[in-house]
Protein backbone atom coordinates (compact mmCIF):
# COMPACT_ATOMS: atom_id res chain seq x y z
CA UNK A 1 0.00 0.00 0.00
CA UNK A 2 1.14 3.34 -0.98
CA UNK A 3 1.47 6.05 1.76
CA UNK A 4 -0.69 8.65 0.32
CA UNK A 5 0.64 13.16 0.41
CA UNK A 6 -0.75 14.47 3.49
CA UNK A 7 -2.64 17.08 1.45
CA UNK A 8 -5.80 18.35 2.87
CA UNK A 9 -7.67 20.06 0.03
CA UNK A 10 -7.22 19.02 -3.38
CA UNK A 11 -8.29 21.31 -6.96
CA UNK A 12 -9.42 21.23 -9.95
CA UNK A 13 -9.39 23.24 -13.09
CA UNK A 14 -11.83 23.31 -16.06
CA UNK A 15 -13.56 25.39 -18.75
CA UNK A 16 -16.56 22.68 -18.16
CA UNK A 17 -18.43 23.13 -14.97
CA UNK A 18 -19.38 19.84 -13.60
CA UNK A 19 -22.68 18.39 -13.99
CA UNK A 20 -23.82 14.95 -13.05
CA UNK A 21 -21.54 12.26 -11.49
CA UNK A 22 -18.03 13.40 -11.72
CA UNK A 23 -15.40 11.59 -13.93
CA UNK A 24 -12.23 10.24 -12.83
CA UNK A 25 -9.91 13.15 -13.24
CA UNK A 26 -6.73 15.17 -12.67
CA UNK A 27 -6.39 17.25 -9.01
CA UNK A 28 -3.45 19.17 -7.72
CA UNK A 29 -2.58 20.70 -4.52
CA UNK A 30 -2.18 24.19 -6.12
CA UNK A 31 -5.13 26.34 -5.69
CA UNK A 32 -3.53 28.71 -8.20
CA UNK A 33 -2.54 26.33 -10.83
CA UNK A 34 -5.88 24.61 -11.25
CA UNK A 35 -7.68 28.13 -11.55
CA UNK A 36 -5.57 28.90 -14.64
CA UNK A 37 -8.14 26.11 -15.90
CA UNK A 38 -11.26 27.97 -15.18
CA UNK A 39 -13.84 26.98 -13.08
CA UNK A 40 -12.37 26.08 -9.87
CA UNK A 41 -13.53 22.66 -7.41
CA UNK A 42 -11.80 21.76 -4.26
CA UNK A 43 -12.40 18.21 -2.96
CA UNK A 44 -11.65 16.02 0.00
CA UNK A 45 -10.04 12.17 -0.48
CA UNK A 46 -11.80 9.22 1.96
CA UNK A 47 -8.45 8.61 4.15
CA UNK A 48 -9.65 4.81 3.54
CA UNK A 49 -8.78 5.69 -0.65
CA UNK A 50 -6.56 3.31 -2.15
CA UNK A 51 -3.26 5.07 -3.38
CA UNK A 52 -0.92 3.78 -5.93
CA UNK A 53 2.70 5.30 -6.16
CA UNK A 54 2.86 4.20 -10.27
CA UNK A 55 6.65 3.73 -10.11
CA UNK A 56 6.06 0.89 -8.01
CA UNK A 57 3.29 -0.58 -10.00
CA UNK A 58 4.41 -4.28 -11.25
CA UNK A 59 0.94 -5.51 -12.69
CA UNK A 60 2.27 -4.65 -15.96
CA UNK A 61 2.08 -1.94 -18.27
CA UNK A 62 1.06 1.60 -17.14
CA UNK A 63 1.43 5.02 -18.72
CA UNK A 64 2.91 7.89 -16.81
CA UNK A 65 0.84 9.80 -14.31
CA UNK A 66 1.08 12.63 -17.60
CA UNK A 67 -0.74 10.11 -19.74
CA UNK A 68 -3.01 8.10 -18.00
CA UNK A 69 -5.92 10.50 -18.08
CA UNK A 70 -5.78 9.76 -21.95
CA UNK A 71 -5.70 6.55 -21.89
CA UNK A 72 -8.23 4.11 -23.12
CA UNK A 73 -8.02 1.22 -20.88
CA UNK A 74 -5.49 1.58 -18.20
CA UNK A 75 -7.72 3.88 -15.42
CA UNK A 76 -10.37 1.08 -15.74
CA UNK A 77 -8.09 -2.10 -15.47
CA UNK A 78 -6.40 -0.16 -12.52
CA UNK A 79 -9.54 0.85 -10.52
CA UNK A 80 -10.92 -2.88 -11.23
CA UNK A 81 -7.59 -3.74 -9.25
CA UNK A 82 -8.62 -1.76 -6.36
CA UNK A 83 -6.86 1.73 -6.88
CA UNK A 84 -8.90 4.87 -6.20
CA UNK A 85 -5.49 7.58 -6.93
CA UNK A 86 -2.50 6.96 -8.57
CA UNK A 87 0.46 8.75 -8.27
CA UNK A 88 4.29 8.85 -8.66
CA UNK A 89 6.19 9.70 -5.50
CA UNK A 90 9.45 10.98 -7.40
CA UNK A 91 7.39 13.57 -9.21
CA UNK A 92 6.24 14.90 -6.07
CA UNK A 93 9.70 14.96 -5.31
CA UNK A 94 10.49 16.83 -8.06
CA UNK A 95 7.48 19.37 -7.46
CA UNK A 96 4.94 18.22 -10.10
CA UNK A 97 2.14 17.41 -7.61
CA UNK A 98 -0.67 15.88 -9.59
CA UNK A 99 -2.52 13.06 -9.45
CA UNK A 100 -4.87 11.43 -11.16
CA UNK A 101 -8.62 9.93 -9.61
CA UNK A 102 -9.44 6.32 -10.83
CA UNK A 103 -12.50 6.67 -8.71
CA UNK A 104 -14.50 9.57 -8.17
CA UNK A 105 -16.84 7.94 -5.66
CA UNK A 106 -14.04 8.74 -2.77
CA UNK A 107 -13.68 12.38 -3.24
CA UNK A 108 -15.92 14.70 -1.10
CA UNK A 109 -16.60 18.52 -2.86
CA UNK A 110 -15.71 20.88 -0.72
CA UNK A 111 -16.77 24.25 -0.80
CA UNK A 112 -14.83 27.08 -2.05
CA UNK A 113 -15.76 28.91 1.27
CA UNK A 114 -15.47 26.16 3.58
CA UNK A 115 -11.95 25.95 1.85
CA UNK A 116 -11.50 29.61 2.47
CA UNK A 117 -12.17 29.31 6.49
CA UNK A 118 -9.69 26.19 6.46
CA UNK A 119 -6.70 28.06 5.29
CA UNK A 120 -7.70 31.18 7.26
CA UNK A 121 -7.63 28.86 9.93
CA UNK A 122 -3.69 27.25 9.11
CA UNK A 123 -2.59 30.56 8.08
CA UNK A 124 -3.38 32.00 11.65
CA UNK A 125 -2.23 28.27 13.64
CA UNK A 126 0.86 28.49 11.03
CA UNK A 127 1.50 32.33 12.63
CA UNK A 128 1.26 31.36 16.13
CA UNK A 129 3.49 28.37 16.36
CA UNK A 130 6.11 30.85 14.16
CA UNK A 131 5.75 33.11 17.36
CA UNK A 132 5.89 30.38 19.67
CA UNK A 133 8.95 28.83 18.27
Amino acid sequence: MTIAPKIDVWYHGSREKFTGPIRPLYLTPHKALASIHGNLYAFRINPEAEWLDLSEYEGGFVPSIDSLGYHSSAPEKLRNKGFDIAWEREDFRRGHTQIYVLNPNVLQSVSLDEQMLCELIENILSEFWNHVY
